[in-house]
């Protein structure tokens, strides 16, 4: 018995020396402490703004004593807003962007904030057809912006054989339309002017759209109508159709008249595409992720709500698949002039 209640002592007295050793460890104030919760305002307490201001966000990190205090800031869509390291966002282009920043400390803990960037009133009133990265000026004139464009497609094409821009352009047929076949004519530089008006209304007259361009796309190339000529269809021309769905007419000048291939692959397809002569948006075959049919559209190929651009909604273009492709019975609004 004596030696058992030695073995007890002997073992409580250990337990009690290590508990007390343990309390006894001090706490120490610099210990890394994770980061729970990233908390993204703005210095206003609004989350609008205008394009062509800033706004500044703060990053509030949470427990206050968390180790790392600093965050990586990024945002949804670079094209439409710019964010510094410092969380200061600028408006390039009006639409609905969403801020996030991120800790720095491999967590993957974030937070965000939804934006939504206004081109007016006080932003730059022509912020949007500066998408057309194919121009070669814009400007405003009055009511209009005025689009000037050479209208050489910066996607290669058979087209370009024979031309200066061989060397670089040119790439033969490589589609998948087994009748194509290359027309005579080839890619010459133009001098088009497009005046669109700068706040398109709807026609009380609707005009049917020329031979000829109707509008520009964002890389400066027109667009044409769904006719070859008066009243034609396209049934035999869609051959000559390069793997960009676009081919030149007699005096070289390039255009599409079906969805703009290398554009959709590179912006999505439902992104903005480009304009037409009343100054109604063009978008992709895409909208919310289902692609747009000929039924869902009006006389005009057409139809109005919000879009990321126009987040307080406009009438707008869409591309599909069938006839009449770009644009139905007309202009929807009053159109302006193209000059070459």
């Amino acid at each position: 018995m004596h030696s058992r209640s030695a073995q007890l002592l002997l073992l409580s007295t250990v337990i009690f020396l290590f508990a007390c050793d343990k309390a006894a460890l001090p706490v120490d104030p610099d210990a890394p402490v994770a980061v729970e919760e990233i908390v993204v305002t703005s210095q206003t307490g609004l989350s609008t703004m205008t394009a062509g201001e800033s706004l500044q966000l703060t990053a509030n990190i949470l427990p206050a004593n968390a180790s790392n205090k600093t965050v990586k800031w990024s945002i949804s869509d670079p094209t439409t807003a710019l964010i510094s390291n410092a969380g200061k966002v600028t408006g390039v282009i009006a639409g609905i962007v969403t801020a996030k920043a991120t800790a720095n400390d491999g967590s993957g803990v974030s937070g965000s904030l939804t934006l939504t960037i206004n081109a007016e009133p006080n932003g730059d009133p022509l912020a949007l057809y500066k998408k057309i990265y194919g121009a070669t000026s814009i400007y405003q004139d009055g009511n209009y912006v005025i689009i000037k464009s050479e209208d050489l497609p910066d996607h290669k094409t058979p087209y370009y054989l024979g031309t200066q821009w061989e060397s670089e352009l040119y790439e033969d047929y490589n589609g998948n339309n087994n009748q194509f076949q290359l027309n005579p004519n080839r890619i010459k530089k133009q001098n088009m002017t497009f005046k669109i008006p700068l706040n398109p209304a709807p026609s009380a007259n609707p005009q049917a759209t020329p031979l000829g361009s109707i509008g520009i796309s964002l890389n400066g190339v027109p667009f044409y109508n769904q006719y070859a000529g008066p009243n034609q269809p396209l049934t035999f021309e869609v051959n000559s159709f390069d793997q960009a769905y676009g081919h030149p007419q007699m005096s070289g000048q390039y255009h599409y008249h079906w969805e703009p291939l290398y554009l959709t692959a590179n912006f999505g397809e439902d992104a903005l595409l480009g304009f037409l002569l009343d100054g109604y948006p063009v978008y992709g075959p895409m909208e919310n992720g289902q692609v747009v049919t000929n039924g869902q559209l009006d006389a005009y190929h057409g139809h109005a709500h919000a879009t990321l651009e126009f987040p307080q909604e406009t009438y707008h273009y869409h591309i599909t698949d069938q006839d009449p492709y770009i644009n139905g019975s007309g202009f929807y609004g009053v159109p302006g002039t193209v000059t070459n």
